[in-house]
Order: structure tokens, then C-alpha cells, then sequence
């Protein structure tokens, strides 16, 4: 039985000089920003990605940098995101529209980072219940304006950018510095693929907050600077082991 390729998505020559040591024996195939991994994701049977990479050699297009910004927040809430719509769909047999969805999201940013986040999530879960069983087919309009009333809104934007804008610098700041293994990410596990993100300490902490609260909402592997340095081939063979599914 053939072997599948892990495709390794890493833009530095040395990092990706590690992961031939750490990875050795086993079949690689490399890419070096986000067009290459898209051709070769296909093929590919598990998928180690580096989180920061141009998306081409050419540089970077607006439209993907906005797009992966935007996964990156909507992941910070996919869980309780999908909590929420699974409760209402239990309890009242609604199936929440697009205006209710809006109201359901800025709660989820509102409670993005906050302590005993449980606690909340769950008290305001049954607010909404009330809501949704009370008011049924109004039950959008009558949410949205409790949202508006409690500002709700204007709270959710002050935390959500403050964990968003170190990445929108950080961007900024060189051309590799876009976060777009979260995209290629997302393609994997779309494929139903195997795969893990890792990152390295040279990156700006401020940047991976954001990330790693949408990388942990979404049930992710990711390999943070904790788990030590993409220099050392130890670091991929550990990267190898989490795409089995196993953390230590």
C-alpha cells in the first residue's frame, strides 16, 4: 500500500530544511505560499501548514488577506456559534434565519477571551431560549433590538478588534506575515484531510491570539510556541504525531 504525501506548507528554507530531518522516510511534498498548497492540497494525504506565508510569489492580493482575517474572527465563535443554533433548533424546532444569526454572532464576539466564559455563554444561551420560545417567528427582530438596547454591539467590536487589529499590523508589517495557513487549513479539513498548524516563536504574540482562539473554538491541532522551535527536526516529528491526533 502506497504511502500518502504529507504536504508540508512552510515559506523559510531552513524551517523547511527541519522538517526533511524530522520528517525523513516519509514521502513530503513542499509548497511555499498559499497558490502552491492549493495545487498540491488535492493530492495530498495529511497536511502540516505553517500559519504565516505569502499567498504567491507575486505578493499578496486584498480580497484573500480580508477573507482569511474574517474566517480567523468567525472561527473565534464557531463553537458557540453552533451550540446556540443547535439549542434553539432543539427547543423550539426553529431553525435560526439569517437576522437571528446576525444577533446570535455578536453575542459569540461579545464573549470572545472573557473569564468563566462557560458560565455566560450559558446563562445568555437560556436568554435566548426565552426569547426564541416566547416570541417564535419574531423572535429575530425582538433579540436584535435587545442587543441594540443592551449595546451589546458596541461592546463586541471593542473586544473583537482589539485581538484583531495586532494581526491587521502585524500584516502590514512584511509581505510573509499573512496568516494564510488558516485558509489552507480550512481546505484540508473541508477534504477531510489530516492536518496541523504550526507556527514559531519569531512571530508576534499579539498576532496569534487571535488565531489561537479561533484555532481552539474550531477544534484544531495547533502546534503553539510552546511546544518549541520549527528549527529543531524534533519539532516536526511532534507535528508528524498530532496528525494522528496524539498532543504529546
Amino acid at each position: 500500500m502506497t504511502t500518502p504525501n504529507i504536504l508540508v506548507v512552510e515559506d523559510q528554507p531552513k524551517y523547511r530544511e527541519a522538517a526533511k530531518l524530522g520528517l525523513a522516510g516519509k514521502p513530503l511534498v513542499f509548497a511555499t505560499n498559499y497558490e502552491e498548497a492549493m495545487r498540491e492540497i488535492a493530492g495530498a494525504g495529511q497536511v502540516i501548514t505553517d500559519i504565516f506565508f505569502p499567498e504567491s510569489q507575486r505578493g499578496n492580493s486584498h480580497e484573500i488577506q480580508t477573507r482569511a482575517v474574517e474566517q480567523i474572527r468567525k472561527g473565534m465563535i464557531s463553537r458557540d456559534m453552533a451550540d446556540y443554533v443547535e439549542s434553539i433548533r432543539a427547543a423550539s424546532g426553529i431553525t435560526p434565519n439569517a437576522r437571528l444569526i446576525k444577533s446570535l454572532e455578536t453575542i459569540c464576539h461579545s464573549q470572545v477571551g472573557i473569564e468563566k466564559k462557560e458560565v455566560v455563554h450559558n446563562g445568555m444561551k437560556q436568554v435566548i431560549l426565552i426569547y426564541v420560545k416566547t416570541f417564535k417567528e419574531e423572535a429575530a427582530e425582538k433579540l436584535e433590538s435587545a442587543v441594540t438596547d443592551m449595546g451589546i454591539h458596541l461592546f463586541t467590536e471593542r473586544i473583537v478588534e482589539s485581538r484583531i487589529n495586532p494581526l491587521k499590523n502585524y500584516m502590514t508589517q512584511a509581505q510573509e506575515n499573512q496568516p494564510l495557513g488558516y485558509l489552507v487549513a480550512e481546505e484540508a479539513e473541508r477534504l477531510g484531510k489530516p492536518f496541523v498548524l504550526v507556527t514559531s516563536l519569531r512571530h508576534s504574540e499579539g498576532a496569534l491570539v487571535p488565531i489561537i482562539l479561533s484555532t481552539q473554538s474550531r477544534g484544531w491541532n495547533l502546534m503553539e510556541w510552546t511546544d518549541g522551535s520549527k528549527e529543531n527536526p524534533e519539532y516536526w516529528e511532534k507535528a508528524y504525531k498530532k496528525l494522528g491526533g496524539n498532543n504529546k
